[in-house]
Parts: structure tokens; C-alpha cells; sequence
């Protein structure tokens, strides 16, 4: 077997079931639905820019109808958007999504591919985008993912042409998959892929259009072909429609619950190059097994054991399933032979009802320790199955058990083995090294692609029935259950020895200031010596500069206290944190993600934190906050030196208001806490009598803008996406660019990601405009901010996005939100 194929059906593998910890065994109707994916030979790839772009209706369609491969390359990991479940922004928002992509990917059947792209953040036209990202190297992606997964049919969201009319990672995602879709059939681009790949030439591209391109349900299908996603699978008990609303309901950090649509549904596709097929998009592909030299024997007993299939008795058909096995061994087509020979494995043994985990006594450990697992195994049919060998990917370990596997009686052995010193710390691939603006540094070419960084401990199973040798791979997990959410599952985690948290995101100092900060520095290993050090920027100092900490056992916490102060001409930077450890240095701060849809995310990012110091003056003090959908804006302003009082809707009608400097409302407050409509009144009376009410940008769909503002206005989607465009201040003894603080130019750089988003679009006219802003080529955008007097108070609606700019400590933006708190006073 050549190396190539081996390591594709392995990063296939990984793709597939790699992205939860325990896979159930498939119902009757699942395993007959699986022997007809196994008896079709054809592959079809969705290409789009970031997770929600993707049509679930067609991956599930081609998925479980059509019984093809079917996959969504997804060339950003979502890392640009917002949150509305949580404060996580930039690399944890990627994480998230990536998950939830492979949440949405276990439901329509599809699998998931990502390239090296950054989402940076919205782009109004594909040059900026394929500047920013780099053409060459995504290109590079799209042309190694087309000949990694031989698709037959290509399909893109997003028209080629479509550039200026759409996000301009959208268009760049249509025109990099038809550039694609030629080079990656030509020996001459990226040879160098091909010490690991073939090339490949897809029959036919298309796009898949829609009404809402055209804005009109009656627009001209001439030329089209129309596929109906709507089929009911009788397999599943749902259509293809209800499928792809579960599926795309999984992306839930952007509020995209879906209905679950029963009967026909219409979808087009219209062809941009490749092969014709006026009537059908597999027409002229050939996805039987005829397609294989000798092929055909194989057919035989597959087709055997689809027709002798029986419900409740699945494992009467393992016999043909072994013939087909056997069968498939003569092939010489090494693409096929393997993929197919992987499918067959997994059939043979879910029909046997066969499961089996490697679950340890913990899930975090550091290289060396030492890990005890309990093996679980059943077999829940009357065949003959035993484990006939154990042993580690990525280390020497290995043991042969001879271990019978009895009819429906769980079988447990206790095991240990050692991790290897040299273990890599488990951390998403594409974060390991630090990366450009708009894309990941990824060396090993070999990765690319694959959503998850393959686990580096994995237990190799080698499983005999009768004659015939099986191998299984799995991860090692962790088990426990909850009081309440029943069974859950941890992945194995490999962590450094040591982690060193910044209990801070931002550290922000006024001119002259000193400040504690607390470090929290964690153990993952019994008996850690370690010396920590500190390293600032020059004309900072910090005290102590280093510690020498003992941890006798894993799991032992310190928390250390930093006096760090600012000189007089020092320059803003970061604090970095190292600990050294038997001649080793580690730098990493281990973060935690948890929601309930998604599985638990850990990670080890660089202990790393900003330091700014801000000639800053305020007024005011004590401030309220009402959450919107997630923000670390409250925290930036404690950095300032306000007190905080979160508000909810029965603590804003009990509380005297009058008290506060001013009342602030998250982003997207409006969006996530509707009660804000009914508490309308309260708030404009605030105000009135001489509040300060500062409202953050909110998304303009759904709006009540009637009940949002003393006087209307109303959003739309204006946005400034560039964050180094130019700010035209038009009212220039506004309060707001004066008082405390002179705004001026200087307050405008270093910006990250954008301007702002969701500008007002129209208002009162006793709202006052004090900013216009305009990305390149385009005419002023006069909204970003918008501020009116009411009665002795001010209100205020700003889509400046502070609360990108706060946690990235650029100072500007600190000075500008403290004019906005202290107008009025």
C-alpha cells in the first residue's frame, strides 16, 4: 500500500470521528443506510468561506441520498465573528466553530476540511481578501484538499463574479475553488504536494445559487439544474430538509437555530465549467463499483449483504461483508481499495455491535506521567471476536491480551503505559506557532486540511475473528457523569508540567500608576521544581522578576502577586510569562472552554498579556451594565477605575438609578434581552433626569427601533472593515472629542480588526453625528456614532467596536469611552 493512501484514509479518519469522544453504534437503519454509502464510489465537495456559509440541505441530500462522499471545505474557522453565546472572540471563536461545524457534520453526514485562511474580520471586495490571506498559499489549500478528496462534482456557495455585492471572503471562496478546480489536475502546481497526493480533475464545478441572490423567488432558472433536497429518507425517519436544519442549528454561537423544513424542496445549481449535464449533476459519473478494475466481484457481496440484511439480526450479513474484504484486497486501486477497506472494518464490527474504550483515571496529563486506562469492550452478537493486541501510536507499548469477547458480557482490563518526554502538548495545529494577520503558519503539509490536530496518544486494536484480522484505532478518554446531564466525555489532554495564567486580559495603567497583578501558576505533574520568570517591555518594571515555586502534587495552584509600574517614556508591549523546568522552558497558559453543544475545548496558548499606559482622565465612577450577547467590556472598565453594578430586569426595576454615572448596555443587548423593549420607559427616564445611556452596537434584524432610543433611529449594516481608515471628526467642540480627554488622530491608531459594524443608517435630528468614516473607494458613512441630549442626560449609540478594541488595549479607544461616561459632568 503506498505511503500517500495510508496517510488519507487516516486524515479522513480523523475527520470523521475524531471530533466527539464516544460514537454510538448506528441503528438498523443507519447500518443499512451505511452498506449503500459502501456499495457507491463518488465524491462531492462544498466550498465556501466560513462556518454557516455551507447549504446543509445539500450535504445532507448528496450525503444520504445520493449516498456520495460529501464534504464542506470551509476555508476560514469563523475566527472573525461575533460571539452570542460568550465573551470568546479571534482564535477561541475559531475553536468554537470548528467545533460546531463538526457538530453540524455528525448530523448531515458530511465531512469537514478547513484551510490555513484567517478570518479577519468582514472584507468588502476579494482583492483586500486575497491580499490579506495571500492567494498563493489558500490556493495552495484548496488545490491540496481537491486531491486529497477526489471529488467527482465540486459545488461553491458563492458566485465567482460576485465581487463587491457580497463579503469579499465570500467571492474569494468561488474563485479560488474554479482556479482550483483546473491546477489541481496539473502536475506543475504545488508539486511538491505531490509526494503525498495524486493529481486530480474534478468533471464539473457549479455554483449553488439561490432566489436571495437575485432578491426575487420568480428568478430565470434557464440553464439551471435543479436538485430536490427535500426527499424523505425512510433509513432516518426524516427528510433531507429536516436534517439540515438540525445540522445547521449546531451553530449556535451566531443564533442560527433553523427550522426543520418537511417536504420538496428546490435547490439550482448553475455550472461554471467542467463536463455538461443538462439533466442531472452525477450524469456521465460513474459511482458503482465498475469504476474499480475488478471492482465488480466486490459489488457482489456487498449487494449480498444489503439484500440479506435483517434488522434485528445485523450481524448475519458480517459473512459477506468478510467476502467483500477479501474481494477487495486484489484491487490495485489504492484511493478506493483504502477508503472502502476502512468502511468495511467499521460495518463489520457496528453489525456486530462491537464497542470499545480506553478510558484513564483523569484527563489532563504531562509528558512522562504515567496513565493507567481501563480497556472496555462488548460484542453484542454470537460471532466469535477477540482482542488480540494492544498497542500506543507514538511510543513502543504494546501487549497481547488474547482478550475472548463473549456474547453481550462487558469485558475490562486495567492497563498503564508512560507517555514519551518528547509528547507534544495538545494544542490545535494550526495555533502552535504564531501566524500572520490572515493566515495560520502551518509547517507540515500533512495537516492541512484536517479540522482537529490528530490526538498523539491513540491505541491501535487488533481484533480476530476466526481467520480474519481487524484493526481499530481510538483516542483515550475520560468518563464521568453529571447529577444532572447524565454520561460526559473529556478527551485526553497532554498539558506542559506547568501553566502560568494572567488572572487579567488587559492590564491598563494611567501615567505614573502602579497596579497588582495576580498570576495564577498551575501544576499538571507531581513534583514540579520550577523558576518563574517575567519579561516586560523596556521602561516597565515588575516585581519580583522571577520566582523559584515547588508543586508537590498535580493539580497544585499558586497565585502570585506582580507590582508592575510604567516609567515615564515607557512603551507599551506585553508581559510574557516562562517557567523552567529541568532545563526546559514552557510559556503557556492553559484555557478551558465549555459549552453543553459543543465537546470540552482545552487548549495552551502563550502566558502571555498587554501593558498600556494611557494618559487617561474621567469623570464619574460608578457605572451599571446590562450583558448583551458576551463582551469583556466591564472588565476593561474596571481597568479604568469605574465600579461596575451588573443589571438584569428585575434588578433595573428595583434599583435607584439615579446613582449611576451612566448606564452601559453590552453588545447586542437588544438582540439577546428583549425585556430591554419593556424597560424602555425606565431607561428614557433615566436619562431625562440626567442619566447617561451608552448603547453599544446591536444587529439590526428583528429591531424594535421605536422602543431602542429617545428619539428614532434606525441600524443597518454600514461597517468600516478597514482599521486603519481615516476618522473625519465634524463636530469639533463636541463634548465627546473634548471632555476629559482631547481626541484627537493619535486616538485612532493601532486599531485592530475594524472600525465598527451595524452603523445607524437614519435618525431624529436631534441626534448629533460626530464622526464620519469610509473604507477605501467608498463615500463617508456619517453613523458609526450618534449622541442627543434628552432632557438634562445624554444617549448615546455607538457602533465603534470597543469591544474589540478595549481587550486589545489600544488606548484611543479607552480615552474615547471615557468622554462618552463622563458627558454630562
Amino acid at each position: 500500500m503506498k505511503k500517500k493512501y495510508l496517510f488519507l484514509v487516516l486524515t479522513l479518519i480523523y475527520s470523521i470521528t475524531l471530533s466527539f469522544s464516544q460514537k454510538t453504534t448506528p441503528s438498523a437503519g443507519e447500518l443499512l443506510l451505511n452498506l449503500k454509502k459502501l456499495n457507491t464510489l463518488g465524491s462531492v465537495l462544498y466550498i465556501a468561506a466560513h462556518p454557516d456559509d455551507e447549504n446543509t440541505r445539500m450535504i445532507s441530500y448528496f450525503a444520504n441520498e445520493a449516498c456520495m462522499r460529501t464534504a464542506y471545505l470551509s476555508l476560514t474557522r469563523g475566527d472573525g465573528g461575533q460571539n452570542l453565546i460568550g465573551p470568546e472572540k479571534a482564535e477561541k471563536m475559531g475553536l468554537i466553530r470548528t467545533q460546531e461545524l463538526l457538530e453540524a457534520r455528525k448530523k448531515d453526514g458530511g465531512i469537514q476540511f478547513f484551510s490555513r485562511a484567517n478570518d479577519f474580520g468582514y472584507s468588502k471586495h476579494p482583492d483586500e481578501t486575497l491580499k490579506i490571506w495571500g492567494k498563493d498559499e489558500v490556493l495552495s489549500d484548496v488545490v491540496w484538499i481537491i486531491r486529497k478528496f477526489r471529488p467527482d462534482v465540486i459545488i461553491t456557495r458563492f458566485s465567482p463574479n460576485s465581487a463587491g455585492q457580497t463579503h469579499g471572503h465570500h467571492t474569494s471562496s468561488a474563485m479560488l475553488a474554479l482556479e482550483a478546480f483546473s491546477m489541481s489536475g496539473d502536475k506543475n502546481a504545488f508539486p511538491e504536494q505531490l509526494e503525498h497526493v495524486d493529481t486530480w480533475q474534478a468533471d464539473r464545478i457549479y455554483w449553488n445559487t439561490s432566489w436571495w441572490f437575485y432578491g426575487r423567488r420568480d428568478f430565470d432558472k434557464t440553464g439551471l439544474t435543479m436538485v430536490d433536497v427535500g426527499e424523505f429518507n425512510t433509513l432516518l425517519g426524516k427528510n433531507y430538509g429536516e436534517i439540515a436544519g438540525s445540522s445547521r442549528s449546531m451553530h449556535k454561537s451566531q443564533g442560527f437555530g433553523a427550522s426543520e423544513s418537511k417536504g420538496s424542496i428546490e435547490e439550482y445549481l448553475d455550472p461554471i465549467d467542467g463536463k455538461e449535464a443538462p439533466e442531472n449533476v452525477l450524469e456521465g459519473i460513474n459511482t458503482n463499483w465498475s469504476r474499480v478494475d475488478k471492482g465488480e466481484k466486490v459489488s457482489e457481496h456487498i449487494q449480498l449483504a444489503i439484500e440479506q440484511f435483517d434488522p434485528e439480526n445485523p450481524a448475519s450479513i458480517v459473512r459477506h461483508l468478510i467476502s467483500a474484504r477479501q474481494a477487495l484486497a486484489n484491487l490495485k486501486d489504492d484511493f478506493w481499495k483504502e477508503i472502502k477497506y476502512e468502511q468495511i472494518n467499521e460495518l463489520i464490527l457496528d453489525c456486530m455491535g462491537f464497542t470499545i474504550e480506553a478510558l484513564c483515571d483523569g484527563y489532563v496529563y504531562a509528558p512522562g506521567d504515567s496513565v493507567s486506562f481501563n480497556l472496555e469492550a462488548i460484542n453484542r452478537s454470537k460471532g466469535d471476536l477477540v482482542i488480540s493486541n494492544i498497542s500506543l501510536l507514538n511510543n513502543g507499548y504494546s501487549e497481547n491480551l488474547n482478550l475472548v469477547l463473549k456474547y453481550n458480557q462487558l469485558e475490562q482490563k486495567q492497563l498503564n503505559f508512560k507517555i514519551p518526554t518528547d509528547a507534544e502538548i495538545s494544542n490545535p495545529y494550526w495555533l502552535k506557532q504564531d501566524h500572520e494577520y490572515g493566515l495560520y503558519n502551518v509547517e507540515d503539509q500533512r495537516l492541512i486540511g484536517l479540522p482537529e490536530t490528530p490526538p498523539f496518544m491513540q491505541l491501535k486494536v487488533v481484533l480476530k475473528m476466526g481467520d480474519t484480522e481487524l484493526e481499530k484505532i481510538i483516542p483515550f478518554n475520560y468518563r464521568w457523569v453529571d447529577r444532572v446531564k447524565g454520561e460526559l466525555y473529556r478527551d485526553m489532554v497532554i498539558a506542559p508540567p506547568v501553566s502560568i495564567n494572567f488572572l487579567e486580559k488587559t492590564l491598563v495603567f494611567n501615567k505614573g500608576a502602579k497596579k497588582n497583578l495576580k498570576v495564577s501558576i498551575k501544576a499538571f505533574k507531581d513534583n514540579v521544581e520550577a523558576k518563574v520568570k517575567f519579561e516586560i517591555p523596556e521602561g516597565w518594571t515588575v516585581n519580583p522578576k522571577e520566582l523559584n515555586l515547588s508543586f508537590p502534587e498535580k493539580g497544585n495552584t499558586r497565585i502570585v502577586d506582580l507590582e508592575i509600574s510604567p516609567g515615564s517614556s515607557s512603551i507599551n508591549g506585553t508581559i510574557k510569562a516562562f517557567a523552567e523546568i529541568e532545563g526546559r522552558s514552557y510559556q503557556r497558559s492553559f484555557e478551558e472552554i465549555d459549552y453543553d453543544h459543543i465537546k470540552h475545548i482545552n487548549y495552551f496558548p502563550k502566558a502571555i498579556m498587554p501593558l498600556v499606559s494611557i494618559d487617561l482622565q474621567r469623570k464619574g465612577d460608578l457605572l451599571a451594565y446590562i450583558k448583551g450577547a458576551g463582551d469583556d467590556v466591564p472588565e476593561a472598565l474596571m481597568q479604568m477605575g469605574y465600579q461596575i453594578e451588573f443589571l438584569d430586569e428585575n434588578a433595573l426595576i428595583q434599583s435607584d438609578l439615579s446613582k449611576y454615572d451612566a448606564i452601559i448596555l453590552g453588545v447586542r443587548a437588544f438582540n439577546t434581552q428583549t425585556w430591554l423593549y419593556e424597560a424602555h420607559e425606565t431607561l428614557m427616564k433615566y436619562v431625562y433626569e440626567g442619566g447617561n445611556l451608552i448603547l453599544q452596537y446591536n444587529t439590526s434584524r428583528g429591531l424594535n427601533f421605536e422602543k431602542m432610543g429617545p428619539y428614532k433611529f434606525e441600524l443597518g449594516r454600514d461597517r468600516v472593515t478597514v482599521e486603519e481608515a481615516k476618522i473625519n471628526i465634524k463636530v469639533q467642540d463636541h463634548p465627546i472629542l473634548n471632555t476629559p480627554n482631547k481626541i484627537d488622530d493619535r486616538d485612532f491608531e493601532n486599531w485592530v480588526q475594524e472600525r465598527g459594524l451595524y452603523f445607524a443608517s437614519s435618525w431624529d435630528e436631534n441626534y448629533v453625528a460626530p464622526f464620519e468614516s469610509m473604507d477605501p473607494g467608498e463615500e463617508p458613512t456619517k453613523g458609526m456614532l450618534i449622541t442627543a441630549k434628552y432632557g438634562k442626560g445624554y444617549y448615546t449609540y455607538t457602533g465603534i467596536s470597543f469591544f474589540r478594541q478595549l481587550p486589545a488595549g489600544v488606548p484611543g479607544a479607552y480615552r474615547l469611552f471615557a468622554n462618552l461616561i463622563s458627558l454630562g459632568k
